[in-house]
């Protein structure tokens, strides 16, 4: 290989690394949130505390090796990703599922504190890794954002040891240009700390594909295809920020990646598609920029911010996420906000090098003409393509017909060991022969737990259409599934007390019979009430609505994880409008050894209890709750 091609090989290298690196994230930190965490026992300040103690591990290495950083630092973090991931796929759940992602999490950071030292080009390496990042992200959706690590059987196998064996041997080729004694290094070492917020945003308002789902219902295959499309746009617009200059990418980025965020925090309309292709264009736009050339940073600098990039993601996550477990001072969409603000601050920063030469050069309109001009198209194409998928089509059952329910907090898709339990979690719900089907605790997409997108999952086992009520955000909530018409829909939040997380309540009204009509109220109450002055209100909100749905004459189904228990007050405020279809106390929290019963199906006088269940399983911290219910003739009641 020629001296001009060997600085190529980094790129792959690099790519591969931060692929296989996104990959482990996502097991990562819901391990550290339900393995760690241990149901919410373990405190959000500890858990960051333990998330961070592990992330400056990297960056301590780094700087410890200083000059040796890549020659000791390169094959140890190779090492340690490999095996820890090779683990992974080992691991059960539990402590070791936790061990092993955390070794491949700290590898991934040492081996980056090498590449950010010796990469013969340190924007190139950042490319790469923001390749590395979206193609993980693209091959996340295209697999039904069920890892491979989520799988068993032979062809999980095959495929991650193709991956990780391509992963080792790009490593082993760019050893031999990695370094200062083979080929000369540039360049600042601020860059690899910007690669922490930029790898949040596109990990919270990006690469979740629920969140596409949720702002346009789209299919599956469009789905996908929007998420190559709108990173793909990141990848462009990274390679080609050098042909538009530090001036026109800077400033051009800075607005992209402002305007791209604050649209994309509104997940549930259209225009979150259009935003999200903007910020992917304006990150592409700040990561490609050329920085000024500094061959004064030392290696150590530059190993320490290319190694500490996942501690500022750690930071930066925990401050976003903790917000719906703590009262922060400040809105928890903020963080996500300042976050933009400090990558587009990176732009301008990068634009200043340059300005006025920039301006000077007769083609900078055309350069600005044709960014503004290609941003705008792109985003107009995604906001266009509004796909009609065929609906699903439920019919009224028939008069006297047994009604099956079942309730199931599915605790955003994990059981108590940490295992992704989504197919588990189907066999279930499947195997009690629902008619109506209630989930709290449905997670579209947030990073901390992978990012799936369990409803999808789910109605290809129900066959079900279903209806998704956003609680502590667009993406986080409850949902309700239903083989009867749906007639009527609304949400409408709870009094939130003191608890950091929003609470709603879903009404949906459907024709369980020809021209008969029965209403469910889908909830989920607040598990903090240190002084009785939470859920109690939020009680008391249902109560009302329950009582203007039996005004209108409308048979009522209250079912959710109250978090209160039968004799509690929250239970009570029901009276004798809604009795429980549980006739006596059956326990369902916490799963492994089941003490209390916090999940409830409460009926209105105008249904028969004809049966019940809580089947055992450990596919959720809850168990599942079903009933079996006739709804009385009108002449009955």
């Amino acid at each position: 290989m020629s001296d001009v091609a060997r600085p190529g090989t980094v790129v792959p290298a690099t790519a591969l690394l931060a692929l296989v690196f996104f990959d482990v994230l996502r097991v990562w930190l819901p391990s550290l949130l339900f393995i760690v965490g241990d149901a919410g026992s373990t405190s959000a300040v500890v858990m960051g505390g333990i998330a961070i103690a592990i992330a400056v591990a990297a960056p301590l290495v780094c700087g410890l090796l200083g000059g040796a950083a890549v020659r000791i630092g390169w094959p140890v973090g190779v090492l340690l990703l490999v095996g820890g991931r090779v683990l992974l796929q080992f691991s059960d759940g539990g402590p070791l599922q936790f061990a092993a992602a955390s070794i491949a999490f700290v590898g991934a950071g040492i081996a980056f504190g090498a590449i950010g030292a010796g990469a013969p080009s340190g924007r190139q390496a950042r490319i790469a890794v923001l390749l590395g990042i979206v193609g993980s992200a693209v091959i996340h959706t295209g697999l039904g954002t069920t890892d491979l690590v989520w799988r068993d059987g032979p062809a999980a196998w095959s495929a991650l040891i193709v991956l990780l064996a391509a992963t080792v041997l790009a490593a082993r080729n760019a050893t031999a240009v990695l370094g200062p004694d083979r080929t000369p290094t540039s360049g600042p070492a601020w860059p690899w700390w910007l690669m922490g917020p930029v790898v949040v945003l596109i990990g919270v308002l990006t690469a979740p594909p629920g969140r596409m789902v949720t702002a346009t219902d789209w299919p599956d295959v469009l789905v996908v295809g929007a998420v190559i499309g709108a990173h793909g746009v990141a990848i462009v617009t990274a390679v080609s920020a050098r042909w538009f200059g530090p001036a026109v990418a800077g400033v051009s980025g800075a607005g992209l990646v402002l305007f791209g965020t604050a649209g994309s925090l509104q997940a549930a309309s259209l225009t979150a598609v259009a935003a999200q292709v903007l910020l992917a264009a304006g990150i592409g736009l700040i990561v490609g920029a050329a920085a000024r050339a500094d061959i004064g940073v030392s290696l150590r600098r530059r190993a320490i911010a290319a190694a500490g990039f996942p501690l500022a993601l750690v930071v930066i996550g925990f401050l976003y996420y903790a917000g719906y477990d703590i009262a922060l001072p400040f809105p928890r969409r903020a963080v996500l906000l300042v976050t933009s603000t400090l990558v587009a601050g990176a732009g301008l920063f990068i634009a200043t090098a340059e300005f006025r030469p920039a301006l000077r050069e007769r083609g900078t309109a055309r350069q600005v003409l044709a960014v503004a001009t290609a941003t705008i198209a792109t985003a107009g194409v995604a906001a266009a393509l509004v796909a009609s998928p065929t609906p699903m089509q439920p019919t009224p059952g028939a008069a006297g017909e047994e009604i099956g329910i079942t309730l199931y907090n599915i605790h955003m898709g994990f059981d108590p060991d940490g295992r992704m339990s989504l197919d588990q979690i189907g066999d279930v719900v499947e195997g009690t022969d629902p008619d109506i089907v209630v989930l709290n605790e449905v997670d579209r997409g947030w990073l901390t737990t992978g990012s799936r997108e369990p409803l999808r999952i789910l109605q290809e086992r129900l066959d079900m259409p279903y209806v998704f009520a956003p609680a502590a955000d667009e993406i986080w909530g409850n949902a309700v599934f239903s083989r009867y018409p749906i007639t009527e829909i609304s949400i409408e939040r709870l009094p939130r007390g003191r608890d950091a997380m929003v609470r709603s309540q879903l009404i949906v009204i459907m024709e369980v019979e020809p021209e008969r009509r029965v209403a469910l109220i889908a909830t989920h109450l607040s598990h903090v009430d240190l002084q009785g002055d939470t859920r109690l209100p939020q009680a008391r909100a249902i109560a009302g609505t329950l009582a203007r749905l039996q005004e209108r004459g409308v048979p009522v189904i209250i079912a959710g994880d109250l978090n209160a228990e039968p004799d509690d007050a929250e239970l009570a405020t029901f009276g004798d409008i809604a009795r429980s279809a549980v006739p006596e106390a059956n326990p369902t929290f916490p799963s492994h050894a089941p003490e209390v019963q916090i999940d409830h199906i409460l009926v209105t006088q105008e249904f028969d209890v004809v049966g019940f269940d809580v089947p055992q399983t450990r596919a959720s911290d809850h168990l599942p709750l079903t009933a079996r219910l006739v709804l009385r003739s009108e002449d009955e009641d």
